[in-house]
């Protein structure tokens, strides 16, 4: 805990506790009580947020031209939807995952 206060990186505080003889197991779990994440789950949550943004910005397009198409081919004008909360929080979250929060790819 010490070191983390100081600022020592996650894989700082890892390679001192190699260097320190402690094994792989032990470090995972100590490094889940000491932030929770450990390099696998930030990479799982990057590719989640990256595929999950995918998802909703794409789907907030779709929605978007699919209604508009269907309100433009209709005689009386018709009513489309715009999901720009779809678009706008998909892409968020998109480059939240591409972009990580702690500059590692």
């Amino acid at each position: 805990m010490t070191a983390r206060a100081n600022g020592a990186s996650f894989g700082e505080i890892e390679t001192e506790l190699i260097k320190g003889g402690v094994g792989q197991d032990l470090i995972k779990e100590i490094m889940i009580q000491v932030e929770g994440k450990t390099s696998e789950a930030l990479a799982e949550k990057k590719e989640f947020d990256m595929r999950h943004g995918f998802y909703w910005l794409l789907g907030g397009i779709l929605v978007s031209v699919v209604t508009y198409m269907i309100a433009s081919a209709s005689e009386n004008g018709g009513v489309y939807v715009i999901a720009y909360g779809a678009v706008i929080a998909g892409g968020i979250q998109f480059l939240r995952g591409l972009l990580g929060s702690n500059g590692k790819k």
